[in-house]
């Protein structure tokens, strides 16, 4: 072997590091690597129990002394600092109804009511839906809330100011012009709520649709979950395919396609790991995901069941959609029927049509390609679904319990097809609503004088 004389061999060493650094560059400008750091999806409810108090100075339009508070920066890797629930009430002057064992808390004042509930962002009232930037937080016994909520939700709502400086932890508390001016106090009584609805079966519970305002939706950012994971292996078929793998295999298919068409997709996980189903849809809002969609394999006691059928989240309307449901909410501890479920099945009532609609084209263009059973679209209260705060669906691609049905779908090529019908179907969701915002827009340009 001929020997490269020592001064090449320098030079070579010397190239391998800018050789690297030229492909890390490289990496990181490819659609889907580099970028941002993997999720971590513990990290939005992860607590630190050892926050020291901290001294907050408020001041307040019509009391002449200062008040003085307490907070606490409870969100570990978070400079936010957060309120007790309850000395939040007594400087608004809320009535306030702390429900511990659904973690749920409701604010109210005159004609407005919060409800929000622990390690969700979300917070509904005041005729509106708002995702904070953290998750209120158990702590001590009491629900702690972040700054956030005052000064950008409930202030507002009461027609009042709330200046926070965080530099100096000061707060100062006034009214908007033109508003009577309600003193915000440090002693104010707390009264009763009436009872929300008991935790239970909701599938007699009719939510009015919320009053969200009309919004174009444009599809950029596609968020894919593949069901299960880790020590949740989900459902086994008789030849030993296990759902969490065919559900990964297609979603890494799926985000693949979508990216070549130019869209950004996120992977609630890439690897086989346990993911508690409420991280999954906090990761979706993350991401601001315009569009949610969890991939599973169905499962029956009858071997014969085969086919193809698209979940949307509303209460079950039979008892075979409940009984799949549950199956797929087991991991959680929880059926989803609960407080929780229905504080955001209100939200998702706000996204009902979009939902329904991309069930439809799914499931329509999935079972045309595949030449499966059509078992049509769906309503359940997928735990999954619950805290997505954009159009979410399930689709159950197919049954692991039929073994003709598991051998396709653990098929590499199966799988292949399945991730080009679903990504078919969802650049042509987009496509609909992308010329009905161009069509609005030419009407508005038309109308204007």
């Amino acid at each position: 072997m001929t020997r490269r004389p020592r001064g090449a061999r320098k030079r070579a060493r010397a190239t391998i590091p800018l050789l690297a650094l030229a492909l890390a560059s490289l990496w990181t400008a490819l659609p889907g690597a580099g970028g941002a750091a993997p999720v971590d999806p513990e990290a939005f409810t992860r607590l630190d129990a050892d926050a020291p108090a901290l001294a907050i100075r408020a001041t307040s339009a019509g009391t002449d002394a200062p008040l003085a508070l307490a907070g606490r920066r409870l969100l570990q890797g978070s400079r936010e600092v957060y309120l007790a629930s309850a000395q939040l009430s007594d400087l608004c002057g809320t009535r306030r109804d702390w429900q511990a064992a659904q973690h749920r808390l409701t604010l109210a004042a005159a004609d407005r009511t919060f409800a929000l509930t622990a390690g969700s962002r979300l917070v509904v009232g005041a005729g509106r839906e708002v995702l904070l930037r953290t998750p209120p937080l158990v702590f001590g016994g009491d629900l702690w809330v972040p700054m956030e909520l005052l000064t950008e939700v409930i202030a507002p709502a009461l027609g009042r100011t709330a200046r926070w400086d965080a530099a100096s932890l000061a707060l100062d508390l006034g009214v908007e012009p033109g508003q009577q001016a309600t003193p915000m106090t440090a002693a104010r009584p707390r009264g009763a709520l009436p009872e929300p609805p008991p935790s239970g079966p909701f599938s007699e519970q009719q939510t009015a649709p919320a009053q969200t305002p009309e919004r174009p939706l444009r599809v950029r950012t596609v968020v894919v979950d593949p069901g299960h994971g880790g020590e949740e292996t989900g459902r086994i078929g008789p030849r030993g395919t296990q759902e969490k793998d065919v559900n990964l295999a297609v979603a890494r298919e799926l985000q693949r396609r979508l990216e070549r068409a130019g869209l950004k997709a996120v992977l609630t996980r890439d690897e086989d790991v346990t993911l508690p189903l409420a991280r999954r849809a906090e990761i979706a809002n993350q991401a601001a995901g315009d569009l949610f969609v969890s991939l599973h394999c169905n499962g029956w006691f009858h071997a014969d069941a085969t086919g193809v059928e698209t979940f949307f989240l509303s209460p079950a309307k039979t008892d075979r959609d409940a009984s799949v449901a549950r199956e797929e909410n087991a991991e959680a501890g929880t059926v989803g029927e609960d407080i929780s479920f229905i504080l955001w099945d209100l939200v998702q009532n706000g996204f009902i049509d979009e939902s329904s609609e991309l069930a439809e084209t799914l499931q329509a263009a999935l079972c045309d390609a595949l030449g499966t059973e059509n078992r049509g679209v769906k309503q359940a209260g997928f735990r999954v679904l619950v805290g997505a705060y954009m159009p979410a669906v399930l689709v159950e691609m197919g049954f692991l319990s039929n073994r003709d049905e598991e051998t396709r779908l653990a098929d590499a090529e199966h799988q292949r097809l399945i991730a080009r019908t679903v990504c078919d179907a969802i650049l042509a969701f987009r496509d609909r609503h992308a010329a009905t915002v161009a069509d609005e827009a030419a009407l508005d340009e038309r109308g204007r004088p």
